[in-house]
Parts: C-alpha cells; structure tokens; sequence
C-alpha cells in the first residue's frame, strides 16, 4: 500500500509519541533526535526565500565590514558624528546595540559569502541549540518526558520558528539566556555553575540589553529558595566575569559620553538624555502602560495560533492553582518559571510588546505548557496517557502545518491567525529575492566604469576598495547605472540595492536622486555619458507595500509613462508564486524626458 508524504509524516510523529509514552532511555533519545530533525528542516528549509523586509537588513548590511553604518538619516551613527578618522573604541560596539551579533554574522559572511542564507544562517543555528537548551532545562527542572514535551513545542512554536528564520538579535539573545538559566539550575547541584551564569549573561547583554530581564528573576528566586548561593563566592565569581566580559560596551559608552555628552542609542533614552540629531528614539510610540501590557495578549492572539495560545492559558491557570492553593507546599520550580514570566511582562511595559521582544518569553512558556502536560500525564493512567500522547502528536503536528503554511508557502493558505500567523508578512515574498537574481545575471562578469562618489571619506574608501576588488580576473568595465523607484520600501530597497552600491561599487540611485544628477551635468558631460546604459526598476504589484505615502512621488511612474509612449517593452519580474512583481525597463544614454523636466 503507497501513503502520501502527509501520511508518512502523520505514521512518523505516532511512532515518536509512542516513543515518548514508554520508559526505555532509548526510545526517548530517539523522540529528542526527531524533534531536533523537526526544529532543522523548519528553520533551516528554504532559508534565504523569505524576503529582507525588517530590521534584520540593518544588522545585517552594517556587519558586511562590521562597519556601524547604514545610510539613516533620523539616527546617524557615531561615525557619522566623528569628523576624520574614527577613534580606536568606536571598534568596540556600534551606537545602537552591542556588538556581538555583527561580529557574529561579519564572521558567517566572511565564511559564507554575503546572501540572505548566510545572513540568517547563524540566527537558525542559534535557534536550533536553544530547542537542546529548552530539553536540557526542562528535564533538569522536572523530568525528561517533560524536557521532551517543552522541547517539541520549542521546535514548532511560529514565533520561535520565525526568530530562527530572520537575522535578528533576538535568537542570539534567547540562547545566552537559556544558557544562562541552565547554568543556574545546575548551581543547585553545584554552586560552580554559577561561574556560567556570568558568563552566559555577559553574552547575552553582549548581543542585546534585553537579554538583562532575566536577573532579577533568577535574583529573587535565589532569595527566596537557594539563599547559599547568594553567600557563595562562586556568585561573586560570576558577577566578576560578567563585569569583564561586558568591558567592550562600557569602554564603549564612557567614550561615547565623553566625545559626544550621551550614552548609545539604547541607554540615551533610558536616561533621559537629550539628543537633538537622533530624531527618532525608543519609546516615542509605544503608547501607554495600558496599551502595552495589553499588547502583549493581542499580539499573542494575532501571531500565534489559536490552539497554542489556549494551552498557555491552561497552563497559567494550573500554576496559578499551585501559587493559591498549595502556597509554599506547591512546586517551586514553576515559581522560577512565573518569575521569568513575569521578568518579561515587567520588561515589555518599558519597552513595548513588539512580536520580536514576545520571542523572549517563548521558551520558559513552553516549559511551563510542558510542565502542566506532565502534571496530567501523571494522574491518568497508562492507557489515557497513552491517548494524550497521541493528542499531542495531533497538536504538534498542526503547529508544524501551521508554521510550514507561514513562512514556506509563497502564499499560505487561509486565513491569520487559525491557518497561518500574520509575521508571514514580515518576509513575504514581494519578489526581491527574484530583483537580486536578475541583478546578479545583469552585472555578471563585470565591474562598475562610472561610479557616485560617497560624502563620508570612511564610505569611499571602502567604495573603491570594493570596485578594484571586482576588477580582477576577466571582469569588464560596464557603463551601467540602476536607477529605482523612490516608492519601494526602505529595508529592501537598503539590502537590495544600496548595498550593492557600497559593497559592489555599481551607482545604484533613486529616480529622484538619479534626475537632480543629471540636472546638474553640463551639456559636455553628458555628451560624454554616451553609451551608459539605464536600469530602470519599478514595482508593478498594486499590493506592495511602500514608504508612507507624504514621501511618495510619482515621477518613478511619469518615467515609466514616458517609456511606454517610447515603445519600450519592460521584462517582467515576479516572485516564487509566478506573479508579477516588478517591471525592469533597460535603455541607452537616451534620457526620458521625465528625467529632464
């Protein structure tokens, strides 16, 4: 008898439920592995398809060179605000995070090669390790089927899903503090763990400072249950290594302070300090206290799915039944958990609820949904047990449909939030990924003869180190210029084409940039411009997000008026669902007349 591919994985995951019901240490080594395999193909299938649509492009372009700039101009960055060459400390952290996740991916890119894949690559690694963390932490907290049931959840969770799939700090920061965690739920066996618990923290705050909101958790709860760990001087020890591990960001800081009179991009505001040329600061539109702690649940209710969402609130119910009814007789590991929860709660009501910061509390909400599982588990007997591992085969398997339908369709199926979650659009494919394909085949083979000039001596220098690196080999000179549309979105537009104009050195500029050049040219030199061939990319998808509507223009589409009343014939770009995208028009130093008006 033949089964389908749906089948088989339907067969496979009863195998490993059942696994997970008996007793034998093999048979759960064996449900461990499969999870991981589950976590690796929905983090690592498909990697680079997803489009480069959020905050991800900024951390990602500024590590290309490990270099902390990124062309915006509400938030100049210190480099941008230090005249001549930049001071030696200005190396040692960047002016709006920490610096390890770009010196992380500065390393993957160096060894992989600059792509969306290599960009993303380390965040799925990351990602994978903490879904081991989450077991590990688990089956030291409660037992390993409980381990096994938090780490399942962990692989197929969306939202961990997606931070294993974007460039984000945010996977980084999730592991550090697991690790973290784990080291001190070893300190309970032996208080030298503690000693990784700095070490841990200092990483995790290395990579982003959100990674803090787990020390007053892990603070009270040792006040209140392990208070020899406290008086030990392997706690003082780990404060130590902290303290030096997170040097770079403090040398850092204190330069910033006295060059510039204020702290980095994320403790200016903190602090209250005024600083005229960051127009934009963290905080300005995160609404009231209400309307952030109420984020959090909407945001849970809109981007997780529904299923998902009520085993968390059965699990909040029960731990709260252990708090009020069995008070100090109750389980105090699931203390430690509700005090991590609420570490994040108390953090989101200074910083927002945004989707990426709810990552942070995933894994300590699987282990809680895991750890009221086992409390059910172990009630019931071997034949009910046995059917409640079967319904949890049933609702992983719906998570890992319902993760596949958001991030590896083109175009998922249903409706958000009960088929697919809704940070599907934060990597849509609005056929940029296919714009990077035609830009590859167009400029193969050849380097940039007309170049633009960078203001910042910085940028030029290595704008010309880049063009004489691509002038090796056999490569051509091509009189190319790429001209885009002023309307497409920021992120991409900064990953798609910027880059490649810093990075490659090929002069890649908007239509209204490209037409207040060309205005400024002689006669002369624009007779001299002859031959120069016009790349000229403009989106054709009326859905497409673009940049708010008061820095619309609609010169990207007189422009394409005039070639249409030419007879030129665009080619047409769509993305991996066939449909159209964006629509390229290539001619000659034969200047639109839009261009010259």
């Amino acid at each position: 008898m033949q089964y389908s591919p749906k089948s088989r994985g339907v067969f496979l995951l009863a195998h490993v439920w059942y696994a997970l019901s008996m007793q034998s240490e093999k048979k759960l080594m064996f449900v461990f592995f499969g999870i991981l395999a589950v976590a690796a193909l929905l983090r690592l299938t498909a990697l680079g398809n997803g489009n480069a649509l959020s905050d991800e492009v900024l951390y990602g372009f500024r590590s290309i060179s490990y270099l902390d700039f990124d062309f915006a101009l509400q938030q100049p960055s210190t480099l941008q605000l230090l005249p001549g060459a930049a001071p030696w400390w200005t190396k040692l952290s960047f002016h709006d995070h920490p610096p390890l996740v770009f010196a992380v991916q500065h390393v993957f890119f160096v060894l992989f090669g600059v792509s969306l894949w290599t960009l993303r690559l380390s965040s799925a690694l990351f990602a994978l390790a903490s879904v081991w963390l989450v077991y590990a932490i688990g089956t030291r907290l409660f037992s390993k089927k409980t381990g096994l049931i938090a780490a399942a959840f962990m692989a197929t969770d969306v939202l961990m899903v997606y931070v294993g799939r974007v460039g984000m700090q945010e996977s980084q920061v999730i592991f550090f503090s697991l690790l973290a965690v784990l080291f001190f739920v070893k300190g309970f066996e032996g208080q030298k763990w503690l000693f990784g618990v700095g070490l841990a923290l200092g990483a995790g705050v290395l990579s982003k400072y959100t990674a803090l909101f787990i020390v007053p958790p892990l603070l009270i709860y040792a006040a209140l249950y392990e208070r020899t760990m406290l008086r030990s001087r392997y706690f003082y020890a780990s404060v130590a290594v902290f303290c030096i591990v997170a040097i770079p960001v403090c040398i850092y800081n204190y330069f910033l302070y006295k060059t510039l009179g204020h702290f980095d991009f994320q403790l200016f505001h903190l602090f209250g300090q005024g600083v005229p040329y960051w127009q934009v600061a963290p905080g300005k539109e995160l609404g009231s206290l209400a309307q952030r702690l109420t984020g959090i649940f909407t945001n849970f209710a809109h981007y997780r799915s529904p299923l998902s969402n009520v085993l968390l609130m059965a699990a909040l119910g029960m731990s709260g039944y252990q708090l009020i009814k069995k008070g100090k007789h109750g389980d105090r590991r699931v203390v430690l958990l509700l005090l991590l929860l609420a570490g994040a709660i108390t953090m989101y009501a200074v910083i927002g609820s945004a989707v990426r910061f709810l990552t942070l509390v995933m894994p300590f909400v699987a282990l809680l949904v895991a750890w009221g599982v086992s409390i059910i588990l172990h009630t019931q007997s071997q034949t009910r047990q046995q059917t409640i591992y079967a319904l949890l085969g049933l609702l992983v398997f719906l998570e890992i449909c319902y993760a596949r339908n958001t991030f590896l369709l083109s175009q998922p199926l249903g409706m958000t939030p009960f088929t697919y979650s809704a940070i599907h659009w934060d990597v849509h494919d609005w056929g940029f990924n296919a714009v990077e394909t035609y830009l590859n085949r167009a400029l193969a083979g050849q380097y940039p003869a007309l170049t633009l000039p960078y203001t910042y001596p910085f940028l030029e220098e290595l704008h010309q180190q880049n063009i004489d690196r691509k002038k090796t080999g056999t490569a051509k000179p091509a009189r190319v210029v790429v001209v885009y549309d002023d309307n497409i979105m920021d992120l991409p537009r900064l990953w798609t084409f910027d880059r490649r104009s810093l990075y490659e050195g090929w002069p890649m500029i908007s239509a209204t940039l490209y037409k207040e050049v060309i205005a400024g040219l002689t006669r002369e030199t624009l007779s001299q411009l002859g031959g120069m061939e016009i790349i000229f990319i403009i989106p054709a998808n009326t859905r497409m997000p673009l940049v708010v509507k008061a820095r619309q223009t609609e010169l990207g589409s007189i422009v394409q008026t005039h070639l249409m009343q030419q007879g030129s014939v665009p080619e047409e770009i769509v993305n991996r669902a066939g449909e159209k995208e964006f629509l390229v028009y290539r001619f000659q130093q034969q200047l639109p007349g839009a261009f010259n008006e």
